[in-house]
């Protein structure tokens, strides 16, 4: 008996570490996920994330959390929880994901001296700005940190962000060390915390992602898990795509036919759906200012020619969607509509005078460059542009990539033109031997003024002759100026 007791003791203690069958249903589901190529892996995860069923990052190996959070969308759904979509449950899914990863407008952010891109969700607003030992994204209720930590021990940094956050009295929800990396999150009085460390030559290369809202329309808990699945990808290999727009895409995890019988022969490989095309997202910026009462911007029209959505920046305030409601290809103008509330609107001069000092506003290089925007001065070279050209006017105000669209004020404060083009410098000197400096142009402002006029845009002619001091002249241009993100 006490043998037998004895037996009885150790098989209830292994019993636990004995492995528990899997659930009816997973193994034809992992059958079908591994039978999946790595791009539609991760596009199905992705989506599952987007759409709020998957909080996990993309991995290439089917997991019981994976089948368990599949029955749940096929539940929500009303359909029977398989763990295998069929065609009008992979629609359903991506008519959930598709609106936020839109939304979203993930780009990739790169460390500059580690080359690594991560995701972030510039469509959001935000800038990228340069940050000590990396690069920063801005995104009012979102901001991510992407740094390198030279010569730093992953265990060390570990105990000491621990102590950190303990030590804020931030409530620490989740960490963990292992092969390599670290991960902490952390939330306190509604805000929330994630870092991700990954050992990386000699120091640690991560992000810290703050961010304040996990409900529509941000879903900061989604958007922190696309990040960090960028981050395993680049560190690790593991399965992502490109910075996704998928207008387009779709999934080829489909319900699989029927289980043949055993003397069927077997599926007609030749026939199975092609993967998914990689989508890519395009994404640039520009300059524009306030014209009217009513939130009217106008910059150029190649700056917003080919969006298919445009957001607009204002100073020290939220983000807001833009639509183009007039264009003058001709004359490269365009006409946005915003819900935005100038502080300032800009009041074009009719005439300009040759040699007369100007001052260019605009968000150049927007990657790089102060999130603030950049404020040049310079004087009228000419008023006339290329090919004695009469809509334009010349100037040797510095302008870059990003001006285009942003005013150009006399030193009153008046409008007399919107920023157009520069001298391609290096196509000159090729041809010319000589390299042309500070040759820059903008559409005068009687031509924008004719356009504001045909739109029935009533604004407030320039009259001001009282000249600014140049530090005061900037603050006006910046209060009428707007940063237009379009994708």
């Amino acid at each position: 008996m006490h043998k037998i007791s004895f037996l009885l003791l150790v098989l209830a203690l292994i019993a636990p570490a004995i492995a528990k069958p899997s659930p009816a249903g997973f193994a034809q589901a992992e059958a079908r996920f591994n039978n999946l190529d790595v791009n539609t892996k991760a596009t199905f995860q992705i989506m599952m994330t987007a759409a709020g069923y998957w909080a996990q990052i993309p991995r290439p190996d089917y997991s019981l959390r994976l089948f368990e959070d599949t029955q749940r969308f096929q539940s929500d759904l009303g359909d029977p929880p398989t763990g295998i979509l069929a065609k009008a449950e992979i629609d359903k899914l991506f008519s959930l994901a598709i609106p936020n990863l839109r939304y979203w407008g993930f780009v990739q952010m790169t460390h500059p001296t580690r080359g690594h891109p991560i995701w972030v969700p510039m469509g959001i607003g935000g800038r990228i700005v340069p940050d000590r030992n990396g690069v920063r994204f801005n995104g009012g209720e979102v901001e991510i940190k992407y740094l390198y930590l030279p010569n730093a021990g992953l265990e060390v940094v570990y105990n000491y962000m621990l102590s950190k956050i303990s030590g804020e009295g931030q409530n620490i929800s989740y960490r963990v060390m292992r092969n390599g990396f670290f991960a902490i999150s952390s939330e306190k009085d509604g805000a929330s915390e994630y870092l991700r460390y990954h050992q990386d030559g000699a120091g640690l290369l991560g992000f810290t992602m703050f961010w304040r809202n996990d409900d529509a329309p941000l879903y900061g808990g989604r958007v922190v898990a696309l990040v960090s699945g960028s981050l395993l990808n680049q560190m690790l290999g593991t399965p992502m795509i490109p910075v996704p727009r998928f207008d387009d895409v779709r999934s080829n995890y489909e319900q699989p036919p029927a289980a043949a019988s055993p003397t069927a022969p077997p599926e007609d490989q030749s026939t199975a759906p092609a993967p998914p095309a990689k989508p890519t997202v395009s994404v640039s910026s520009g300059s524009g200012f306030f014209v009217s009462n009513e939130g009217h911007v106008l910059t150029n029209n190649h700056v917003v020619g080919d969006c298919t959505s445009i957001r607009v920046f204002m100073d020290q305030a939220a983000a807001a969607d833009a639509r183009i409601i007039a264009r003058d290809a001709t004359n490269d103008l365009a006409l946005l509509s915003t819900a935005l509330k100038p502080l300032r609107m800009a009041s074009p001069r009719s005439s300009v005078r040759l040699g007369e000092s100007v001052a260019a506003f605009g968000y150049p290089h927007a990657d790089v460059l102060a999130s603030s925007g950049n404020f040049t001065l310079g004087n009228v070279t000419a008023l006339a542009g290329i090919g004695d050209d009469s809509r334009y006017l010349q100037m040797s105000t510095p302008v870059q990539a990003g001006n285009s669209g942003g005013p150009l004020l006399d030193q009153n404060g008046n409008l007399v033109g919107i920023v157009t083009a520069k001298l391609n410098a290096l196509k000159i000197a090729a041809a010319s031997g000589d390299l042309p400096q500070n040759v820059n142009f903008a559409l005068k402002a009687s031509t924008v003024a004719n356009f504001l006029d045909t739109n029935r845009i009533k604004y407030a002619p320039g009259s001001s002759t009282v000249a600014l001091k140049p530090e005061d002249l900037a603050d006006q241009a910046r209060s009428m100026s707007v940063f237009i993100l379009c994708k």
